[in-house]
């Protein structure tokens, strides 16, 4: 936990504010709860009866593992292109994952990914598949988003962007799909893919160490149009809660690269991997929530992405030997042309016939 420098003057202001992101957490927690998941395909009873249907590879039908685990997590829509993307991604890594087919997927989606379509992401894979629901129509309590104007980023919808942005900052580790099954995340979009074999002594999916809480991307400059700001409001709430960064090199490395250029460094994490506990862990969670539920509602109004408040988080709460700043494999690329290791590679297209 970040350490604290306290001092008597301070302390109010310090206790107010540490109660306020208390009852934001503790809101937006019970929010989250009201997600309800999609059922799975062969099962013609339409009840919503839990956060998580399963749906084993193969074609089979299953539910929760109820086990603890390292898991695969997407964030899927229903377009086409979406889905075959997905389905190259798994196919990649059923190829190419030394992990006996053990590792879960869990394709988080709105709903709107039916019957036909998860069988078929389902029958790519003897691994188990699951489909659990997030509610992107659900905002925070304070934040009205008929009310406000057109963002100057939108992507698909008018703050479709912005919710996937929140999802991954907050509401994936308070989703009961990942509480239930995952003690380790392994994020991959749906347009990426592994290239080759991962070498057997390889941990992947999970990380190297047990005491690592983050296996990151490379590290990336955001868009200084996308940071204003966030550096003053995460300096403000360091100062409010007397937080010494237990990453100072990270930390610094930011602050200098605001001042210098205007923009923050970020971690590029279309791939990564996370310890569930570290993320949900109050003083981190207090953090998110405030960057996520709170005015001034930046990830909505100012498009702060998940990548760079991921860098910020760690570079609060981690120390340096928990983080693994070269967890991905040089196989890994992302989208049409996108580098692995500075090799200029790309995910292919699928083989004819995948999806008859």
């Amino acid at each position: 936990m970040a350490r604290k420098n306290s001092t008597p003057v301070a302390q109010g202001r310090r206790i107010l504010r540490v109660a306020f992101c208390a009852i934001l957490f503790v809101s937006y927690y019970l929010l989250c709860q009201h997600d309800t998941p999609i059922i799975s395909p062969k099962r013609n009873d339409n009840s919503l009866s839990s956060e998580t249907i399963g749906v084993s590879g193969g074609g089979g039908i299953g539910g929760s593992s109820n086990s603890v685990s390292t898991c695969v997590v997407m964030l899927l829509s229903d377009r086409d292109d979406d889905l075959h993307n997905a389905i190259l991604a798994i196919t990649s890594f059923d190829h190419h994952i030394q992990d006996n087919f053990t590792t879960p997927v869990l394709i988080f989606n709105e709903g709107n990914i039916d019957m036909e379509q998860q069988q078929k992401l389902a029958n790519i894979s003897t691994r188990e598949i699951m489909f659990p629901y997030v509610n992107f129509s659900a905002y925070p309590p304070e934040f009205d988003p008929q009310s406000e104007p057109k963002p100057a980023f939108s992507k698909r919808s008018k703050f479709g962007y912005q919710q996937m942005c929140r999802f991954w900052i907050t509401r994936l580790w308070t989703h009961e799909a990942v509480g239930e099954n995952c003690n380790t995340v392994m994020r991959m979009d749906a347009d990426s893919c592994f290239w080759e074999d991962i070498d057997a002594g390889d941990p992947l999916p999970g990380l190297k160490l047990k005491d690592q809480v983050y296996g990151a991307n490379e590290i990336a400059l955001e868009d200084g149009r996308f940071v204003h700001g966030l550096w003053d409001l995460t300096q403000q709430y360091v100062k409010e809660n007397h937080l010494v960064p237990l990453n100072s090199e990270l930390y610094h490395r930011a602050g200098d690269t605001y001042k210098k250029f205007g923009r923050l460094p970020s971690f590029y994490n279309n791939f990564e991997i996370a310890r569930v506990s570290f993320f949900r862990r109050e003083d981190v969670m207090n953090y998110q929530t405030m960057i996520t539920e709170a005015d001034p509602f930046g990830v909505y109004r100012q498009r702060w992405g998940d990548a760079v408040v991921r860098y910020l988080t760690l570079a609060l709460f981690a120390e340096p030997s928990e983080i693994d700043l070269k967890a991905v494999p040089t196989s890994y690329a992302h989208g049409d042309a996108k580098w692995a290791r500075g090799l200029n590679r790309g995910c292919p297209g699928l083989p004819i016939g995948m999806l008859d």
